[in-house]
């Protein structure tokens, strides 16, 4: 008879549960399946972060070697002007020497024949004739009275400018750096109804 009690199951207890209790019980089993889902879904993070890592490093690797290659180009656009710009200022130099070499010539033939006239005695009405020997080079060439304007003019050098929209000391910067929410959707939990009696 003791072995067949042994072997026999006890009867479940019957309790009775309040409304209470059971609200009570509810929030506990809750409570427990939410920190089962935080911790999955955290030991998933953490398996997806060195992906994601990885993307990122790339994304910020491509936008800058995207922000370099323009500012490549535009170092070289830079530089292609500046030698353009000797090219044209060394040949346009080069005709004003030029024409000034010749003019100096011509001055030296005036500054001759000036003299000559000076030292002819015989000459009549030589202040008239001088004057019109004068004007007739000085004319041809009308730089020769405005040096200083003619320098500023012929004798420019070329720059760049660099706009503030654009700060090299922005660049330290460049790129805002934040965490982004990844998790934005409540945990869903999905709990068996649990019957209490």
């Amino acid at each position: 008879f003791k072995k067949a009690i042994g072997r026999m199951k006890p009867l479940p207890l019957i309790v009775t549960i309040s409304s209470q209790e059971r609200a009570m019980l509810q929030e506990v089993d809750t409570a427990f399946e939410q920190t089962i889902d935080i911790q999955q879904r955290l030991r998933s993070h953490v398996q997806s972060m060195e992906s994601h890592i990885a993307t990122t490093q790339a994304q910020i690797d491509r936008h800058f070697g995207e922000l370099i290659d323009a500012l490549q180009k535009r170092k070289e656009s830079l530089h292609q002007s500046l030698i353009a710009w000797k090219s044209s200022k060394a040949e346009q130099i080069s005709v004003n020497i030029k024409h000034g070499a010749s003019y100096h010539t011509e001055l030296k033939a005036l500054k001759h024949a000036v003299q000559a006239l000076l030292g002819d005695t015989a000459v009549d009405d030589r202040e008239q004739k001088m004057k019109t020997m004068v004007e007739k080079v000085m004319q041809q060439n009308v730089h020769s009275s405005h040096v200083h304007n003619y320098l500023s003019k012929n004798a420019k050098m070329v720059g760049v400018t660099f706009t503030d929209e654009i700060d090299v000391n922005m660049v330290a910067s460049y790129g805002e750096f934040k965490e982004t929410v990844e998790l934005k959707a409540e945990p869903q939990i999905v709990m068996s109804d649990v019957e209490l009696k």
